[in-house]
């Protein structure tokens, strides 16, 4: 299988602009997604998997829409819920039918509309390695003696933890709208992996830029 695991554009609080914890992309970070768009119209992809929050559901839009791809919500892939991030602690979280409305095109892969699908407050290191773990065995394994191109969309945290699952060496930082290829075979065995950060061209962000 390949399995491109790829970091959310651009946020408004990635430039100290956002109003809220689930706030979505800058302009900046709109133009990144377009970018992903272009690095995947002439890849066949089977399934789009993102975190709930708004920002990686918008940076994952545009290649879903090309694609005529569902977005499957992952809560494992959301943002790590850090002790002292109070305003996600204090947000009043967007329901299941809140997100779904916004983004008709997504579905979660799992829960039922009374669930809450966001981690609970505060969250440790192990906490947020324990849940991507998780849906490493639990969903993308179960593509891994197949063909499939999976595409997963997350945050830094995430994305990070997901990729050392993948493969033991540490390939981080990682620029918003970065992607990782790896391609992984029947055994679950990593065989090849590439970073791609040339498809943003001059829409490259600082790799020290502020994480969220």
């Amino acid at each position: 299988m390949d399995l491109y695991i790829i970091r959310h554009a651009q946020s408004l609080l990635n430039i100290g602009k956002g109003d809220s914890p689930n706030a979505g992309l800058s302009q900046f970070g709109k133009e990144q997604a377009i970018c992903l768009q272009e690095f995947f119209r002439d890849i066949h992809v089977d399934v789009i998997y993102s975190s709930p929050l708004r920002r990686v559901i918008e940076t994952a839009n545009p290649v879903a829409d090309q694609k005529k791809l569902p977005i499957h919500l992952a809560p494992e892939m959301c943002e790590f819920f850090h002790e002292l991030s109070l305003d996600y602690r204090d947000h009043n979280w967007e329901t299941i039918s809140d997100i779904i409305g916004e983004f008709p095109n997504s579905q979660f892969y799992k829960t039922s509309p009374n669930d809450q699908w966001w981690p609970k407050w505060p969250e440790k290191e192990d906490d947020v390695k324990e849940r991507v773990n998780k849906f490493y065995k639990e969903v993308i394994q179960k593509y891994i003696s197949s063909n499939s191109v999976v595409l997963v969309f997350g945050h830094g945290a995430t994305t990070g933890e997901l990729k050392k699952i993948v493969v033991e060496e540490t390939m981080n930082p990682c620029p918003n709208a970065g992607i990782f290829k790896y391609q992984i075979n029947e055994d679950g065995k990593c065989v090849g992996y590439k970073m791609y950060i040339d498809h943003l061209g001059e829409l490259t962000f600082d790799l020290n830029a502020k994480a969220y």
